[in-house]
């Protein structure tokens, strides 16, 4: 049965849609799509302690499954229980290796003891639309070299003004980054000034 004019410009119509559809679906018809902003910890700028010579040679950050991704996660106050993720913004890899970098740049020394810190929160929280903090917090232990023994422990609860969005949260966390690098080596220098012999200890 042939099809009248009315039902072939029908059809064409109908084809057109459908062949759209499936470009979109495809990413041939993307140019539309919004580009995904990548953000890191911001290049290493000084910090106000320094790690006592010959102490700190290895570093290593470890994560919980919910925090190894890329993903840059917020939650807002109306439900503290739920973690979101920021549409359009990730990190350029998952937080424990941007903070371990950061802290590798700021902290080794060529040392014996081992730097072991555990992610345990990193979220920017929002109280209002315009109104967020980003939020760190690591246990950190200090092994010898070769060793799983703790010499020291110490847990870092942090907290800086996130503004808000994304691009200020991600600022922020860098200024925790570094924070935590100063406060890393007061700390470091503390053991050392209880136990002159840490750096001996850590090397056996």
């Amino acid at each position: 049965m042939s099809l009248g004019p009315i039902e072939r410009l029908t059809m064409r119509i109908l084809i057109l849609g459908v062949s759209s559809l499936l470009l979109w679906g495809c990413g041939i018809g993307g140019g539309q799509r919004p580009e995904i902003a990548l953000y890191d910890l911001e290049p290493a700028g000084p910090i106000d302690a320094s790690v006592p010579p010959g102490l700190i040679g290895r570093i290593e950050v470890q994560a919980p499954s919910w925090l190894a991704t890329s993903a840059m996660q917020y939650r807002l106050a109306a439900e503290p229980g739920r973690r979101r993720d920021f549409a359009q913004s990730r990190w350029a890899a998952p937080p424990a290796e941007l903070l371990e970098g950061s802290l590798r740049r700021h902290l080794t020394s060529s040392g014996t003891c081992r730097l072991r810190l555990e992610l345990d929160e990193w979220i920017q929280a929002f109280d209002t639309a315009g109104d967020s903090q980003a939020h760190l917090a690591v246990r950190t232990v200090l092994t010898a070299r070769r060793g799983t023994e703790p010499l020291a422990v110490h847990r870092f609860d942090m907290a800086q003004d996130a503004g808000r969005n994304a691009i200020a949260g991600a600022s922020a966390f860098a200024t925790l980054g570094r924070r935590l690098a100063a406060d890393v080596a007061k700390w470091a220098a503390d053991q050392e000034r209880r136990n002159p012999r840490l750096a001996a200890v850590c090397a056996q």
